[in-house]
């Protein structure tokens, strides 16, 4: 009964993660979206290299409303790769 016990536990807490983290994928959404393509531009030039190859997959980068989200990330990435050439 206890293995039972902790693995009801630990479906809750991985459920409660993965609610967390689409929340913060939401609030990312929202809070780029509100950007014009220069301002997401100048916030992900703070960014490292690793987190912004991965962000487009994380927030959506096949829904249309992130294609410009994506396209600065990719317009930064390229700026990087020019500086470092």
């Amino acid at each position: 009964m206890k293995l039972y016990d902790e693995l009801a536990e630990y479906r809750k807490v991985k459920e409660k993660l993965e609610s967390d983290i689409e929340g913060a994928k939401v609030k990312m959404r929202k809070y780029l979206l509100k950007m014009t393509k220069a301002e997401m531009k100048a916030e992900f030039r703070e960014y490292k290299t690793d987190i912004l190859e991965d962000l487009c997959v994380e927030i959506g980068a096949l829904e249309h409303e992130e294609y410009e989200i994506c396209q600065a990330i990719r317009e930064v990435l390229e700026e990087r790769s020019n500086d470092s050439n």
